[in-house]
């Protein structure tokens, strides 16, 4: 492993993630897209939901997924398929065009849906990685990305991110907050790895139709009151 820095952020690709997701993106050279790690499609999973403001509320977009054969409830999520029987794009748009059409950035978001809504793949990590690929280009953000599903890791927990780290020549891991109950520090640390807190602070915004700002919403409800150019003042780009 080279002694030069080089930062590596590990994150599941998130459907139409928060602006956080993009600020940890932000952060690192190198960002790792956990595709290879197996979930239950029948749960409420962030990697096919997210929150919009709906009517003055926070409301969940969520794409319905098929549900894997017999006892098997675990499937990577690079294997997870979307079902289209649900006409959930129709609906998902319908809700999207009622609640933000009269939004000052409308015109700007609406491709970069199309990244996610006009695919041809069934395959839900595709969309997802697409729309956050098509996002960070209009952000101008230029970071190398690297699907875990590549890398031919297979421990768990902490070694895994150690794993991945080395994989990827990183000796920084930028984590969430949220981390503090399942990653070892000191087993980073033993492999040469240095982690760090993301250290994101939510900004606020103009946001048209809520009296009171509601954080964690989709970075969809950030582009829409602010634009690119504002958004990407908001991550410090």
């Amino acid at each position: 492993m080279s002694n030069k820095r080089r930062v590596a952020a590990i994150h599941q690709p998130n459907f139409l993630p928060w602006i956080g997701y993009f600020d940890k993106i932000a952060k690192c050279d190198v960002f790792v897209i956990l595709d290879h790690v197996v979930n239950n499609p029948r749960t409420a999973i962030i990697t096919k939901r997210v929150q919009i403001l709906c009517n003055k509320q926070p409301y969940w977009l969520t794409v319905p997924l098929k549900h894997p054969a017999g006892n098997d409830f675990l499937v990577p999520i690079n294997r997870m398929v979307i079902n289209n029987n649900e006409r959930f794009k129709e609906k998902h748009i319908k809700t999207i065009e009622l609640n933000y059409k009269k939004h000052p950035f409308y015109d700007e978001v609406r491709p970069l849906l199309d990244h996610f809504y006009g695919s041809g793949s069934d395959l839900l990590a595709d969309r997802n990685i697409a729309f956050i690929k098509a996002v960070c280009s209009q952000l101008g953000v230029d970071r190398e990305f690297v699907l875990s599903s590549d890398l031919d890791c297979n421990s768990s927990s902490t070694e895994m991110l150690a794993e991945i780290c080395g994989a990827v020549d990183a000796n920084v891991y930028i984590h969430g907050t949220g981390s503090a109950g399942y990653q070892d520090n000191s087993i980073l640390e033993k492999h040469g790895i240095k982690p760090e807190p993301q250290d994101f602070s939510h900004p606020t915004y103009s946001q048209s139709g809520s009296q009171d700002f509601v954080a964690g919403l989709s970075i969809v409800d950030a582009i829409m009151n602010c634009g690119i150019g504002q958004t990407k003042t908001l991550l410090g780009i």
